[in-house]
């Protein structure tokens, strides 16, 4: 708990009210609305609550300005693998940063409206993944562990993920948080880093990797991988309506 002084408890801005709305915002999954109503706030009135909103809505941003660059454009560098039209229809485009050692893919594909809630429904229950998840002899690669270890809110938690795959790769280990933000046409503030946040309905995950140097954050102890070697993962999803 924090305590306001009488000052910021009774001030023109209504910090103590914003700093309610916003946690009532991140618990409905409006990250960037609830991020926008605070961020100008001085940090050291913040909860715990606060400061994981800004965290978690500035990956949310991240997440929006990736996916809002262009995949066609040279300066991207991006490369596109495969492009499908018809009944699936789908565009597949890679990237890789030598500096970085860094890998990156990105997916577009239409999906129908009435698939969208299923959908998300078989990402939000994780520890199913191994009755859905694909399985290969040859190579072989499956996974063998799904564990949710903590939920953390409405739609968002912290997954022990483990594979095995054909030799000589050894077990790969995901430790990942996803965090779920549902941005609403009505959520119309612009935040003061210019992200426009007046957009149509959309639904954006946040996928991260997490490892030691996490240890002891949201109550969980984190240990070196026992198994083989811990992937670093960056992604994220966005689920938002086509043009007509």
């Amino acid at each position: 708990e924090v305590d306001l002084d009488d000052s910021v408890g009774r001030d023109d801005d209504g910090v103590a009210d914003r700093l309610c709305k916003a946690k009532r915002l991140g618990e409905e999954c409006r990250l960037l609305c609830a991020a926008s109503l605070i961020e100008d706030i001085d940090p050291k009135y913040y909860e715990l609550e606060h400061h994981n909103i800004m965290r978690d809505a500035s990956k949310i941003k991240a997440v929006l300005r990736d996916c809002a660059s262009s995949a066609t454009s040279e300066d991207d560098e991006w490369t596109k693998q495969v492009e499908q039209h018809g009944k699936h229809e789908f565009s597949v485009y890679t990237k890789m940063d030598v500096a970085s050692n860094k890998f990156s893919y990105r997916l577009t594909t239409p999906i129908q409206a009435s698939m969208l809630i299923p959908i998300l429904s078989v990402f939000n229950e994780t520890e199913l993944f191994l009755t859905w998840f694909p399985r290969y002899k040859v190579p072989k690669y499956q996974m063998t562990k799904s564990e949710k270890l903590v939920q953390l809110g409405r739609a968002s938690q912290i997954v022990l993920l483990e594979t095995e795959n054909q030799w000589p790769i050894p077990r790969r280990e995901l430790l990942l948080k996803a965090v779920s933000c549902v941005n609403l046409q009505e959520d119309e503030e612009s935040s003061s880093d210019g992200t426009s946040l007046n957009t149509p309905s959309r639904i954006v995950v946040s996928i991260e990797s997490l490892d030691t140097e996490s240890d002891g954050q949201y109550g969980l102890k984190i240990s070196p991988s026992a198994t083989g070697k811990r992937v670093a993962v960056d992604a994220g999803l966005v689920f938002e309506e086509a043009d007509s």
